[in-house]
């Protein structure tokens, strides 16, 4: 690839640097969300303010790391992002709380993620109401990005962002204060110019820049190959102007690189004859009638999946002008992975050759927050807890279910050996029946096969035999079968299992759902429950994917409930969470 021109300097993080100059044909980018709690109180130049209701575009305090000083730097407003278990830091004015990812200025003028527990923080011994009065005395209001052209931009993009925000957070009050499942709504706040804010007691945090990747990725590419075109698509026309526009302009200007904006055809024209197209994902069909070297696509997982992925193909086949060192074109996606949509597909759930993931960056050992739910605080440790990595792909309709499934941490190549013993777990559902087959082996479960949308419980059994002859078989049901039944027959479900001479384990009643779910936590989170991904793909994409619904209860609209039932059937009896209580069990058919 071509060296980027000498003038150029550039101040990058390490996955951002990875993902600039990444050579794959397909990189893409995940970062983690938001970072601080929304009570968290930031300076802006009205004085002292919760994030949450930085609600309007105004200047927040800030560092200037060329200059060496603190400024008032515009922000077009904080808007929701997430939920996380968030760090809790302590330094020497007080402390917060914090996304793990993100990073603080540390007193050897480096930012140091909140994951790596620095302790040595910039923090003004004074308070910073001085530094804001004197910041407001000294800031000019013909600062290039303090005018009022730019804090419409940003404000739009805010109420933008806080609207997109509030949809996926539905049902949560934006108040961080408000836990759900010992996690905190969390909050984003756009500065240019730094691209950092102040805290109250006087750290200084850093955003992640997975955006401003992206744009200096296309940026040094319009550089090296004159005359040349790229690519650069976001959700909407309106985030190309509010957002697109400013970011690129603002680097140019930084590199004393001369450029002219054609708005009315979305192109920004470089002073070697390169130009930078601008398309909106929000109309696919119109990807058409371009060509350029290489592209990027902004804010990827914002579109619903079948639309990313429209996009996605539409910009493959617009990626295939010759470049004059042969190198291949590249189209890339950069995005906080919301939930298991688009990204999780190309980049998560297989890497397929010439894709490339890179996380900006990893977290570990997320603090445990307050209130968080009782059971849960008796049950697991705070190392147990440790499970997440920011930037990784999870849940965020209305929480995962089962947080502590790692697709990757949880596997496992384990099949059964002939004559082993099996233990099944199964719900009933009329017409879509589900099994779990696992092994146990010292003590510990493997799953090693799956069987899903079997009509009912006659043809469930005949599957069984058939597959499993020689193997004695127990089977861990849904309680409720032994007045239930899945076939036209008069007999319940238990007894045709019963009958078939398999050992059906099972209590008098199912155990309450949160028992089900703690269980399968716990042996998932402490890596005791593995999975066979490759004979159970529903199983590992339910454990996924399956979301708790308005009413707080596991969700079973979408379809990912069944095989999970089946498996925390098996897994609540023979590895229930330990209480003082007795536990009664009935086992019949021994």
């Amino acid at each position: 690839m071509t060296p980027p021109p000498k003038q150029i300097k550039m101040s990058l993080t390490v996955p951002q640097e990875d993902f600039v100059f990444s050579e794959a044909k397909h990189p893409g980018m995940v970062a983690g969300y938001g970072c601080v709690a929304g009570r968290t109180r930031i300076w802006t130049e009205h004085g002292l303010m919760r994030i949450a209701d930085i609600d309007r575009p105004m200047r927040v305090l800030s560092w200037n790391e060329k200059d060496q000083r603190f400024q008032l730097s515009l922000s077009g407003g904080s808007f929701p992002k997430g939920r996380e278990r968030l760090i809790r830091v302590e330094g020497p004015f007080g402390g917060f709380y914090g996304a793990s990812h993100h990073r603080i200025l540390c007193e050897d003028r480096t930012y140091q993620a909140l994951e790596d527990c620095p302790k040595a923080f910039v923090a003004c011994p004074n308070t910073f109401g001085a530094r804001v009065e004197d910041c407001r005395a000294l800031q000019s209001l013909n600062n290039l990005h303090c005018n009022r052209q730019l804090a419409e931009w940003l404000g739009r993009y805010a109420d933008m962002a806080r609207e997109y925000g509030q949809q996926f957070l539905a049902g949560f009050h934006p108040d961080s204060n408000v836990r759900y499942g010992g996690r905190v709504t969390y909050y984003d706040l756009q500065v240019l110019d730094t691209n950092n804010y102040v805290c109250e007691a006087g750290f200084i945090h850093h955003n992640s820049g997975k955006s401003h990747a992206a744009v200096v990725r296309i940026a040094i590419r319009a550089l090296q190959y004159p005359n040349l075109s790229f690519g650069f698509v976001e959700p909407t026309f309106d985030l190309i102007r509010l957002i697109a526009y400013p970011r690129f302009m603002n680097l140019f200007d930084d590199w004393g690189v001369t450029y002219k904006l054609n708005r009315a055809d979305n192109i920004i024209t470089v002073e070697n004859g390169a130009q930078i197209i601008f398309r909106s994902a929000d109309t696919p069909d119109r990807l058409v009638g371009f060509e350029v070297a290489d592209a990027v696509i902004d804010e990827a997982d914002t579109l619903r999946p079948e639309q990313a992925a429209d996009v996605w193909s539409k910009m493959l086949g617009r990626c295939r002008q010759k470049k004059p060192d042969n190198t291949p074109n590249t189209l890339a996606a950069v995005s906080t992975p919301e939930g298991f949509g688009w990204m999780y597909e190309a980049f998560g759930k297989t890497l397929r050759p010439g894709y490339e993931l890179i996380r900006a960056p990893t977290s570990s050992n997320p603090y445990l927050p307050d209130g968080y739910v009782e059971q849960l605080e008796a049950t697991y440790s705070t190392s147990q807890l440790a499970a997440y990595l920011d930037g990784q792909f999870v849940n965020l309709n209305s929480g995962s279910v089962y947080p502590g499934y790692d697709r990757r941490l949880n596997h496992t190549n384990t099949v059964e050996q002939p004559g082993e013993p099996l233990h099944i777990g199964m719900d009933f559902n009329v017409t879509n029946m589900s099994a779990i087959v696992h092994v146990v082996r010292d003590n510990q479960p493997r799953a090693v096969n799956e069987l899903v949308k079997v009509f009912d419980t006659p043809e469930m059994i005949r599957i069984i035999q058939e597959r499993y002859r020689g193997h004695r078989i127990f089977v861990y049901p849904d309680a409720s079968g032994s007045a239930r039944k899945t076939n036209n027959a008069s007999i319940s479900d238990h007894a045709l299992l019963r009958a078939a001479g398999f050992v059906v384990c099972v209590n008098t009643r199912n155990p309450a759902v949160k028992d089900r779910v703690l269980s399968m936590n716990k042996s998932l989170e402490n890596r005791e429950y593995l999975i066979n991904v490759d004979r159970c793909p529903m199983l590992a994409e339910s454990l996924e994917k399956q979301a708790y619904n308005k009413s707080g209860e596991p969700d079973k609209g979408a379809g990912f409930d069944h095989t999970n039932d089946a498996a925390s059937y098996f897994v609540v009896y023979r590895y229930p969470i330990q209480s003082n209580r007795p536990r009664l069990a009935l086992v019949v058919g021994i």
